[in-house]
């Protein structure tokens, strides 16, 4: 059975769109339609067959095939799923300052209708559910995560709120790499695809094994935009026969529609930020040791 021999795990608000998007181009890759499958979170009894029939239905060949669920790396329970049904797969892992990440993520849910509790409201009702749980972290908490999932993905983030731990990279990543091993996983961070996107697409496609291939357009493709433009992105979104036109040619209309209506995203009080600093700042260590990379930077407030 054909199957994916990459993905994308995240996280949200990192350049996954982009990276999917820029990997699309490729003409040794085909990416799943649509973007992130739910095959691991919610679908997984229903067995490869189901995977690949589901998202990977217009495969013409390509040598490396790949999707992009950034919700595959913050659940603890996928990572046994994926070893289990993809051993031989390569993981891609963006990470971007995590405080930054949370208030972006925060921003699209709440211009998109999605999350209607302020930013505070909503970060302190995240980091009540981690103490008390669901961390989803068994097969038990991943059938409860499912049950909601069966209401929409709109019920699942105003029910769990999944703001603070996509931003605990290092456990993430620690998780995927005892099952999978260090040279299969490949840490991208947010700040060199914006700064060097042509740069890091290359060191991808080694990564992965392919030929180089230069793309005309390296734009970033999931920006944040103002309330009116995520309303306006909704509308095209729910359009009769939408999702009949490729994932490929609506992520190039989100993203002209975003660099129409960019948005700032909502203002937070240095205090919410400082304690957002703090929160993160061990987890930020524990990445800076595994990767090599000197992240003191994220560890400060912003001038």
């Amino acid at each position: 059975m054909l199957q994916p021999t990459f993905l994308i795990l995240g996280t949200s608000k990192a350049g996954s769109t982009s990276l999917y998007h820029y990997l699309s181009k490729h003409p040794d890759v085909f990416m799943s339609e649509p973007k992130e499958p739910a095959f691991f979170q919610t679908e997984y009894q229903r067995g490869i067959e189901y995977y690949w029939n589901s998202y990977f239905q217009k495969y013409k060949g390509e040598k490396e095939i790949g999707e992009a669920s950034t919700k595959n790396l913050q659940l603890p329970f996928v990572a046994p799923r994926v070893a289990d049904l993809l051993p031989d797969a390569r993981l891609l892992v963006l990470c971007r300052n995590p405080v930054e990440r949370t208030i972006s993520a925060y921003w699209h849910n709440h211009s998109h209708g999605v999350e209607p509790l302020d930013f505070e409201a909503a970060i302190e009702k995240n980091l009540r559910r981690l103490e008390t749980g669901p961390r989803f972290e068994n097969e038990t908490e991943a059938l409860l995560y499912a049950r909601v999932a069966d209401q929409g993905t709109k019920a699942l983030q105003r029910t769990y709120g999944f703001y603070i731990e996509p931003g605990y990279y290092a456990e993430h990543i620690e998780r995927y790499r005892a099952l999978f091993g260090e040279d299969r996983i490949k840490v991208i961070f947010f700040e060199d695809l914006t700064r060097d996107a042509a740069g890091v697409l290359a060191d991808v496609h080694r990564f992965l094994g392919i030929e180089p291939y230069p793309l005309p357009d390296v734009q970033a493709q999931n920006q944040s935009m103002s309330r009116a433009g995520a309303m306006f992105c909704s509308a095209v979104a729910n359009l009769p026969g939408i999702n009949r036109i490729p994932q490929s040619w609506r992520t190039e209309v989100r993203a002209r529609i975003a660099r129409r209506f960019h948005g700032k995203g909502p203002q937070i009080g240095n205090a919410t930020r400082r304690m957002l600093v703090e929160h993160f700042r061990p987890h930020n260590e524990r990445l800076a040791q595994l990767t090599g990379r000197d992240l003191a930077h994220w560890n400060h407030l912003p001038h």
